[in-house]
């Protein structure tokens, strides 16, 4: 008898985390924003700064150095589909359990990469990647986005 207690706490314990997942606790939150933005280096490196959002609304301040030779902001638009590998290739890379800082701070003169990923009501993952090799998927997912930024038919900003 002086076991039931315990046992019934244990029970109804595991019992509410079954249903929490099963109610979709867990389930990847909704993206809002993307902001990407790479940081100067001693060379020729592209420094430039894009956000995309869920609408498809993309902004671009355009820097330095850049394949394409654009220079100020601009503005521009991205189909769903678009919009939505860059979702697919952020979940893949599991963002909300992505590290704050990568690189390796010892190395002067290499360029940064700043992500921020808006989500959820108003919850954000920032990363600081120093050198922009933090994993292969988020060198990956840098290469995609500099061919959107550089493919891109751009409008100058009003």
């Amino acid at each position: 008898m002086k076991y039931i207690y315990p046992l019934l706490m244990i029970l109804a314990l595991v019992t509410s985390c079954k249903s929490a997942k099963q109610n979709g606790v867990n389930k990847p939150a909704k993206i809002n924003s993307i902001l990407l933005e790479r940081t100067p280096c001693f060379g020729f490196c592209p420094m430039y700064k894009v956000q995309f959002t869920a609408d498809g609304t993309v902004t671009l301040d355009a820097r330095d150095h850049l394949p394409n030779k654009l220079k100020g902001k601009f503005s521009g638009k991205v189909g769903k589909e678009k919009w939505n590998e860059l979702v697919k290739l952020l979940h893949k890379l599991d963002y909300q359990n992505l590290q704050d800082m990568y690189g390796n701070r010892n190395v002067s003169d290499l360029p940064s990469v700043n992500l921020t990923i808006r989500f959820g009501k108003e919850e954000e993952k920032k990363v600081n990647d120093y050198g922009g090799r933090g994993t292969p998927e988020l060198t990956k997912f840098y290469e995609h986005v500099d061919r959107l930024v550089y493919e891109m038919k751009w409008d100058v900003a009003k």
